[in-house]
């Protein structure tokens, strides 16, 4: 697994970013993708070992043929 990593020098705080992408089923909608992601990223919360400080949802690509698909255009 490789990941392209640099130096961001707009970055006005002391953290640093990682973009990651989830697949998810076609039939799921974006409304339940969030929550899956957020489910996901609340088992974290109780773990000491996962440092997460912060997550958000920017873009939710949908598969040209699902159903979901019809929805958006």
């Amino acid at each position: 697994m490789s990941m392209y990593i640099f130096v961001d020098t707009s970055i006005k705080e002391n953290v640093n970013e990682i973009t990651v992408h989830f697949q998810v089923p076609s039939d799921m909608t974006p409304d339940e993708a969030m929550k899956t992601i957020d489910d996901l990223v609340q088992l974290a919360d109780n773990n000491e070992n996962i440092k997460i400080l912060s997550h958000e949802h920017s873009v939710y690509s949908i598969y040209q043929y699902s159903d979901l698909a019809d929805t958006i255009k």
